[in-house]
């Protein structure tokens, strides 16, 4: 039998109490410690031509934006690496990614407090972050029936860079070079809006939060099952302007998978009440792209109808 990582979180749910959730979350007194741990496994994770500066950058946005989609931005990193064989100069452009990082989001480099490195075969970067909340964070399972489902840019792009580097179908290279450039710029060196998200919950009514970096639909999907709630998407709405103009490249059912399945994007999704949602589309140009009913499960809106949209997304597999 084949496990995923599901499958495994299940067995340890099953005899560990706790929340399913982008952060764990310990109160105190009046404040609430957020702290997430994520790691960048190099078979997984690095395509062949993707740097080492790039991996630094990447281990640190993806920890990072688990913790701004619920409010706060870190305090304290602890930075564990393993390899087994890396070059000085590889090493130096880790280090110079982690500190580009922190930089473009003005975290100060005091912030790494702890560095382990070990002997590996397979790279692995992880990272552990902390958080402080001065009130309760949104939850997965805050989605309310009536809510808008918001997000602060289209997907999508990501995927599209990894579908490049990867080098998967010789159709998509007629795609025009500044947009096969963006597309992988994007995949390597993704910019979420993360103060953006934090200034949304600390200013906004935000029912729910969720960091999407598996894949929208398998975000949806969490918030749909975590919240118990039918969710209905419009999905002219979901795809990034860029993806868009390749859709004559991709094909209209390519291009969606990339939207939905393709991951990598690091973006906050949020559920609001509809007052707030008009607000927020005004004031910080985020985009409604789809509301919440009595039900279970997420649909796409098309037409008259209503298609699932199946809790699919980057899953990891152990054999």
């Amino acid at each position: 039998m084949v496990l995923d990582e599901n499958t495994v979180i299940k067995i340890f749910r099953k005899r560990f109490k706790g929340i399913y959730e982008d952060v764990g979350i310990y109160r105190l007194d009046d404040k609430y410690l957020l702290f997430n741990i994520d790691t960048f496994v190099g078979s997984s994770d690095r395509p062949y031509s993707m740097s080492m500066h790039s991996v630094g950058y990447k281990s640190i946005v993806s920890v990072a934006s688990d913790l701004a989609v619920k409010g706060v931005m870190p305090f304290s990193l602890n930075i564990s690496i393993g390899f087994e064989t890396l070059s000085r100069q590889e090493i130096e452009d880790l280090r110079d990614g982690i500190l580009y990082a922190l930089n473009k989001y003005d975290l100060s480099e005091d912030i790494i407090h702890k560095w382990d490195t070990n002997y590996s075969r397979d790279l692995f970067i992880s990272v552990a972050a902390y958080g402080l909340a001065g009130k309760t964070p949104p939850l997965r399972s805050g989605v309310k029936v009536g809510d808008k489902i918001c997000i602060d840019g289209g997907f999508g792009l990501e995927a599209l860079g990894l579908y490049f580097l990867l080098g998967k179908d010789s159709r998509i290279q007629k795609i025009p070079r500044d947009v096969r450039e963006k597309a992988i710029e994007s995949f390597l060196y993704p910019e979420p809006r993360l103060y953006e998200y934090i200034d949304l919950i600390n200013n906004f009514e935000v029912h729910a939060s969720i960091d999407s970096s598996d894949g929208l639909a398998r975000s949806l999907n969490i918030l749909s099952r975590e919240s118990n709630v039918k969710i209905i998407v419009e999905p002219e709405k979901t795809v990034h302007n860029l993806v868009i103009t390749c859709k004559k490249y991709l094909g209209i059912r390519r291009m969606y998978k990339l939207v939905y399945y393709g991951g990598e994007e690091y973006r906050g999704i949020f559920a609001v009440t509809e007052e707030e949602a008009r607000e927020i589309e005004k004031k910080k140009k985020f985009i409604c792209i789809g509301y919440v009913e009595r039900g279970q499960g997420v649909y796409i809106k098309k037409d008259d109808k209503i298609v699932l949209l199946k809790d699919l997304g980057f899953i990891h597999k152990f054999s």
